[in-house]
């Protein structure tokens, strides 16, 4: 959010929980709040760029290698393949929206079915 304001990264004490403080430190006017909402909304709903299906095998992108990570510090720790070893991925990150991620469930179940097409 910052770096989209031209705030300095550095400036954590500029945060979301605070559009006041930001608000005042752009010079902004109180109207100008549900324009800083929209942004500040439109960032927590993106996510960084990874191409169709995913990410690298053999280089994860760093939100996997930290969702991995999150993962395994839960009350009950889960590991998951990221295909780095045996080149299998068991995560995948849709960004596409709704379709693409529609998409890659159903070819993925489809790629295991016994008999297929699923429906004939």
């Amino acid at each position: 959010m910052r770096i989209a304001l031209g705030i300095d990264v550095h400036q954590e004490e500029l945060h979301d929980s605070d559009p006041a403080a930001i608000l005042d430190f752009l010079g902004w006017d109180a109207s100008d709040k549900p324009k800083l909402e929209l942004l500040v909304n439109l960032i927590k709903k993106s996510s960084p760029y990874m191409p169709r299906g995913g990410y690298s095998r053999k280089n994860p992108h760093a939100l996997i290698k930290a969702f991995c990570v999150w993962l395994e510090g839960q009350q009950e720790p889960l590991h998951y393949d990221t295909g780095e070893q045996s080149g299998r991925r068991e995560i995948i990150l849709a960004s596409g929206g709704i379709h693409e991620t529609l998409r890659i469930l159903l070819f993925a179940l489809s790629s295991y079915l016994e008999t297929t097409p699923a429906a004939s």
